[in-house]
């Protein structure tokens, strides 16, 4: 766990290879799930990443599961408007409840299909 700050890689600098090889996985990524994360301008880096890696990867998925259910709603906002042709509600989808119920029956339901 890292908290929101935008000065993390001047506390932690061993994070800064991490990001390296998250900018990796991001851009081969299908399925991106995102848990318990505002996107707040503390972590403008990893916006940045899965941004990029939904606008450029026309398969990619992400889902999120916050209390806050605006969330989801603000990043189909977004990307809608970064690209017209975005499927922002095929594409970002919200898991309502608490993460430790839901993401193991979405996951499984998930590899049944795919």
């Amino acid at each position: 766990m890292i908290p929101p700050n935008a000065m993390k890689f001047d506390v932690a600098s061993p994070l800064q290879s991490l990001v390296g090889r998250a900018a990796g996985e991001f851009a081969a990524a299908t399925l991106i799930i995102v848990v318990g994360s505002s996107f707040s301008d503390a972590d403008a880096y990893i916006s940045r990443m899965i941004s990029r890696a939904m606008l450029d990867i026309q398969k990619t998925r992400m889902i999120i599961t916050d209390p806050d259910y605006r969330i989801a709603g603000r990043l189909r906002r977004k990307f809608s408007v970064l690209s017209p042709d975005f499927k922002a509600n095929e594409r970002i989808l919200r898991l309502h409840g608490d993460c430790s119920e839901t993401l193991p029956t979405f996951l499984s339901a998930y590899q049944q299909v795919h």
